[in-house]
């Protein structure tokens, strides 16, 4: 068996040769790409062999956005893209498969519509853009292709900048005893009414007419 070390954080082998032929196996990870197997010896010229690791065969969808968040404007744009892959994870390249897109949530493709759409994949990615609404949440996208195991992402659509003060009343009618209450909502939006969640300004108030605040100031 080969003698085994670590070496600046590589790992060596060192394999004793017989009949001037020295010979050590090599095993693949998970991931598609290069091995790289190096000799040295004092005083030779060192010799390099690489193993090709290819993809296995196609077996799932595996979807991602980019950006993952937007803000809920109505414009803003986020492409979905299906990798199909092997069960591993590692795209094929050669890969032409028709894909299934479809959505759901707040967004929409980026013409409006929200009817499935298919996208041809080119390198093993079929793509598609999409768009917010004015309604914050999120919106899920679907990707299915024959005999593939499908895919969903989701993504998240924020509200933007607070630019305007909403509120309302939890009772817009009380009774004239000194003792009836009502409950003011005062929600900090965007401009197109989104309450900004992450919004933690000081909003001022001020009281006219036959009310009180609730401690009697």
């Amino acid at each position: 068996e080969p003698v085994c070390a670590t070496f600046l954080g590589r790992l060596i082998r060192f394999v004793e040769s017989a009949n001037g032929i020295a010979i050590i196996r090599v095993k693949s990870t998970t991931r598609s790409g290069n091995i790289v197997v190096t000799a040295d010896m004092n005083g030779l010229q060192s010799g390099t062999t690489n193993v090709l690791t290819i993809p296995g065969q196609k077996a799932k969808l595996v979807c991602f956005a980019d950006p993952a968040s937007i803000n809920s404007d109505g414009v803003s744009i986020s492409t979905i893209s299906a990798k199909i892959t092997d069960a591993n994870g590692n795209v094929i390249i050669t890969a032409i498969d028709q894909v299934m897109f479809n959505i759901s949530g707040y967004g929409t493709w980026s013409d409006g519509n929200v009817g499935p759409r298919q996208s041809s994949a080119a390198g093993g990615i079929a793509t598609i853009k999409t768009k917010s609404t004015n309604q914050s949440g999120n919106f899920t996208v679907t990707a299915n292709a024959t005999g593939l195991t499908g895919s969903t992402v989701t993504v998240v659509t924020t509200a933007g900048a607070p630019v305007k003060l909403l509120s309302n009343a939890s009772l817009s009618s009380i009774i004239a005893n000194g003792t009836s209450v009502s409950t003011i909502t005062i929600m900090l939006v965007d401009a197109a009414n989104n309450v900004v969640v992450t919004a933690t300004n000081t909003v001022t108030l001020n009281i006219s007419g036959q009310g009180t605040w609730l401690d009697n100031s």
